[in-house]
């Protein structure tokens, strides 16, 4: 069964919600502009936001980040610490393999703290 992917920061739509999983969205940080759709934010409770997709499409959701740095998507599957890291708490302040070689913690740090500016 294919996966149904969305990234953090885009805009998605999804079938009619019924009135409780559309609330259980919104409570865990899913953000509903009407004309737009939804969109995973940042701030987002990931697990709890997958957990409710997941139910309303029955297929499994794939949640897709940004590099904070380069901006570039990244890939999960592809990072050395995709076993040690909690994806789903991590907000997308994710970092790609080019950038974790070739950036310092200086430029990570500040771009996650530009990201939670940009925020408010």
């Amino acid at each position: 069964m294919e996966a149904f992917r969305i990234k953090v920061g885009t805009w998605f739509n999804l079938p009619k919600l019924e009135r409780n999983d559309f609330m259980e969205l919104m409570r865990s940080g899913i953000y509903y502009k009407s004309g737009s759709g939804f969109m995973v934010r940042e701030v987002a409770d990931m697990a709890g936001a997958k957990r409710v997709l997941e139910k309303v499409l029955t297929k499994p959701v794939y949640v897709g980040f940004n590099c904070a740095i380069c901006n570039r998507e990244t890939d999960c599957s592809a990072c050395e610490y995709k076993y040690y890291c909690p994806v789903e708490t991590t907000g997308g302040a994710c970092i790609c393999n080019d950038c974790m070689q070739k950036k310092s913690l200086a430029d990570y740090l500040a771009s996650v703290k530009l990201m939670m500016q940009n925020l408010k």
